[in-house]
């Protein structure tokens, strides 16, 4: 009895970690939000739906994320989520909508501004992000006709200082084994190895799913919290990008409409006649 005794006041003394990581990193609510917080959360590689899923030290999850940084006590927040995609081990909050919130994408409007450009960009005393993308005309039809279309076909990402990230979707007859280019501060790195999944540099890290061996998929988590996710399909990139909290209404999210090849740059924001 005593033992137990002295073990209670010594475990009663510890600091509670819990109170520090629970405000600063609460988990998703449900499965579905867990997988679009690209930025702050990826997957447990030992209990992972697109991978490994022996889960051996979660059993009865479906899927397991963990943070992508740590708050200054060092420690780091894992969530697991059953297969009817709600947050195991909690009841809290479970019907509350207002982890995640989406908006309407504005007005719709067509633009052909092949060359580059600023994607998403923040100064701040606390932030400076700075998204550039690639943008060209998709190659001609296998008739020789031309496309009128403009698509993504490479994005440099960077946020406070940290290593510069740069994605190109590579171009006909180069795809057959690897889809995309990535460099960080210039020098090409690859995922095809189990080991490679998951790579960290200097304020960012890079994942890869565990069964995409094409490096058609990636992951880019800042360790601000902003995330982006690049998929490559025919030469051309689908890019989501997520902000935390603290970036709205600071971030311009917009092309630098300077550039002669828009023509009128209100023309884009308007409604179509």
């Amino acid at each position: 009895m005593e033992i137990c005794q002295e073990w209670y006041d010594y475990d009663g003394r510890l600091g509670n970690f819990n109170m520090e990581l629970e405000p600063k990193i609460p988990c998703p609510c449900n499965l579905d939000q867990a997988l679009t917080d690209i930025g702050r959360f990826t997957a447990l590689p030992d209990c992972d739906m697109e991978g490994d899923h022996l889960c051996y030290q979660t059993q009865g999850a479906k899927h397991c994320v963990l943070s992508s940084s740590a708050v200054w006590t060092g420690a780091g927040q894992m969530c697991c989520y059953d297969y009817e995609g709600w947050l195991m081990f909690s009841d809290d909050f479970e019907y509350n909508d207002q982890y995640l919130r989406f908006y309407s994408a504005g007005v719709p409007y067509r633009a052909h501004p092949w060359g580059y450009y600023i994607l998403a960009m923040m100064k701040s005393p606390r932030h400076d992000l700075m998204v550039q993308g690639r943008l060209e005309q998709p190659p001609q039809t296998i008739w020789e006709g031309d496309v009128r279309a403009t698509v993504l076909t490479g994005l440099a990402a960077r946020d406070n200082r940290s290593s510069t990230v740069q994605v190109f979707a590579r171009k006909d007859f180069r795809r057959w084994r690897y889809k995309t280019d990535v460099y960080v501060d210039g020098v090409r790195i690859y995922f095809d190895m189990p080991w490679k999944k998951i790579q960290t540099f200097h304020g960012v890290t890079i994942r890869n799913p565990p069964r995409n061996m094409n490096q058609s998929e990636l992951d880019i988590m800042f360790s601000t919290g902003v995330g982006i996710r690049i998929q490559e399909s025919q030469g051309l990139l689908n890019v989501i990008m997520a902000l935390p909290e603290n970036y709205k209404e600071r971030n311009s999210m917009t092309f630098d409409f300077n550039n002669p090849e828009f023509g009128n740059p209100w023309d884009l924001f308007s409604t179509e006649n």
